[in-house]
């Protein structure tokens, strides 16, 4: 299959996603806007600009046809699949404020979807008839919201040749989407989005993305999260590239799906978060591969969680064999609240990965050492690319908000025009958030606080962790995923990118390092809890001089994570400490104290 198209030049960009999508089906009505593969057979439907215009058309005049004005939210309840890209950009054509929720897969999501829906107070909730039964029951469940909510079902809603719906400039500052956080560190809040976030942010992308270079993209990211809606589908909108994309579950049931698709569809873009490269680097077989041709995947990019110089160095080297090249990395850093994109390589350069000095960095300072001195304890941390155009990024301490002398590692700071305005109805916490100013900063400027710490190097980025997270033992700062891979190359039991390190206290309330680690789907009978323990104990007591108090292990598929993806570290210390997490076996062994974990001295661990 040819994927290559005319494109839309990163010079003359379009001022709004509508603009671009009516300008793609009036270039090249037939050509495939969105490829959506259906299973790991690779069987897949195509739809079409000019199918997507009015398909996105009909729901918007429907939309508007169901009273809703502009403005109001609407829910979206999707799987993956074409309905979801149809019925979002109908919500934007019709001015309607798209929020995009995970679907009710199980009952562990209703809570958190019910929040937003409580939080954002929808008109209507937008779904496929398939999922009708599980979104009218959460019409049911939040009958104490005033007003009535109509579910409807865009699937059954029939193509209008002659629907058709206004947007102009004037629209720009409007709101297009609450995109709500992922609630790694809290309650998950909603980004306010404009459209003119929107634009500004996809044109920071397509400079590090390689915009005006020809070839689809192709991902399985989830399109409820920034990175798979934003980074994916409204970029390949933008761009005129056809976005090839299959569900999570597909991905994650079947690994090999994900390199499959790129070898079939010849993709020039693709990527993930770190664990997707782990997982692929160690669980498939050669027999798996065989015939797969990666070499036209040019930007491989990675973000959305702590990205390991590891797990890079271990895809490569795997991958080499299959046509991948070491060069093609793209570590990139984002957020929600800065619409997505924040930093990115600059084209095709790789993964540029520095070591520090360990000791230094737990006191803040940034400080080179070599692996090869066998005295100085090393960290290796990959850079996550240039800033992007148009965005002002400084390190600020987080206490006296005074901008990090060079080679210190401090709050990163975000200013530019894709950054939002706030939080949906929480004016308190935006003007913390959204609002912050620099001490001794004449021009009183306001930036977003990221939570994230960091430094810059030679006009690159590098994210260290993130603030809240922090783990601080002995008057040093120590980052939790630090101690998570080495927990995780200690033990075999234990599943790759499924570790907590939390910081808990003990009687004498100084701090103390606990980890709670997801085991591998092997048979428990086959597992020596208190050994597997005792490595990884070891593991981190001879790399940082740190002795876990406690190690808890869960089942498989018991680890608390987001929508997106993301460990739940604040939620797992939470019910760690009172009694509440769903752990399978404790070490050091505890007697039964259901109601609360008694936290101890543990002493010397070997």
């Amino acid at each position: 299959m040819n994927m290559t198209n005319d494109h839309c030049n990163a010079s003359n960009l379009r001022k709004s996603i509508i603009q671009a999508l009516r300008q793609h089906a009036f270039d090249k009505p037939d050509d495939p806007a969105f490829i959506f593969v259906k299973n790991k057979s690779l069987e897949d439907q195509t739809l079409s600009y000019s199918e997507l215009l009015l398909r996105a058309s009909s729901i918007a005049q429907r939309l508007k046809s169901q009273g809703c004005e502009k403005g109001q939210r609407a829910l979206l309840v999707y799987p993956s699949g074409l309905d979801y890209v149809e019925a979002f950009l109908g919500c934007l054509m019709a001015g309607v404020v798209a929020v995009p929720v995970y679907p009710p897969a199980n009952k562990k999501h209703i809570p958190r979807i019910l929040a937003i829906l409580r939080d954002c107070q929808p008109k209507v909730i937008l779904s496929t008839y398939a999922e009708s039964s599980r979104t009218e029951g959460l019409v049911e469940d939040s009958a104490d919201l005033q007003g009535n909510i109509t579910v409807l079902c865009t699937d059954n809603i029939e193509t209008d040749v002659l629907s058709g719906c206004q947007f102009n400039d004037d629209d720009l500052v409007d709101i297009a989407l609450l995109q709500y956080t992922s609630g790694s560190t809290g309650t998950p809040k909603g980004v306010v989005v404009t459209h003119a976030n929107l634009t500004a942010n996809q044109k920071s992308i397509s400079e590090a993305f390689m915009g005006d270079t020809p070839g689809c993209t192709l991902g399985w990211l989830p399109l409820y999260h920034d990175m798979g809606l934003i980074g994916c589908v409204i970029q390949s909108v933008y761009w005129g590239y056809p976005y090839v994309f299959m569900s999570p579950f597909t991905f994650l049931q079947h690994p090999v799906s994900w390199l499959k698709a790129i070898h079939k569809y010849r993709a020039f873009r693709s990527g993930g978060p770190n664990f997707a490269y782990d997982l692929c680097a160690s669980k498939l077989s050669d027999e798996q591969l065989e015939g797969v041709d990666l070499s036209s995947w040019k930007i491989a990019f990675c973000g959305s969680e702590p990205i390991r110089a590891q797990t890079l160095s271990k895809f490569s080297a795997r991958f080499q064999r299959y046509g991948f090249d070491s060069k093609n990395f793209l570590p990139c850093y984002g957020l929600a609240e800065a619409t997505l994109f924040v930093s990115g390589s600059q084209g095709v350069a790789g993964a540029r990965v520095i070591t520090l000095d360990s000791a230094a960095m737990h006191v803040g300072s940034v400080v080179t050492a070599s692996v090869s001195d066998a005295n100085t304890k090393v960290t290796a941390v990959v850079g996550s690319g240039a800033v992007g155009q148009n965005i002002d990024l400084r390190i600020v301490d987080p206490e006296t908000r005074k901008l990090c002398e060079p080679n210190r590692i401090g709050e990163i700071w975000v200013n530019g025009p894709a950054v939002a305005s706030g939080y949906w109805e929480r004016e308190e916490i935006s003007r913390d958030v959204f609002g912050a100013r620099i001490e001794g900063d004449a021009s009183e400027k306001t930036y977003l606080r990221t939570g994230d710490l960091g430094f810059c190097r030679d006009g690159e980025l590098f994210v260290t962790g993130r603030c809240k997270e922090l783990i601080i033992i002995g008057g040093k700062n120590y980052f939790p995923h630090d101690f998570e891979t080495i927990a995780e190359s200690a033990s075999h039991a234990v599943r790759r990118s499924h570790s907590a390190a939390i910081s808990i206290e003990n009687g004498s309330m100084t701090e103390g390092l606990a980890l709670v680690c997801e085991v591998e789907r092997i048979a428990r009978s086959k597992i020596d809890f208190d050994i597997e323990a005792k490595s990884i104990a070891t593991a981190i007591n001879t790399e940082f001089g740190v002795a876990p108090k406690m190690i808890c292990f869960m089942r498989p598929g018991g680890m608390l994570k987001t929508s997106s993806g993301k460990i739940q570290r604040s939620e797992i210390r939470h019910r760690l400490l009172d009694g509440s997490l769903e752990a399978i076996h404790y070490w050091p062994t505890q007697p039964g104290e259901a109601q609360r974990i008694e936290l101890f001295e543990l002493g010397e661990v070997i």
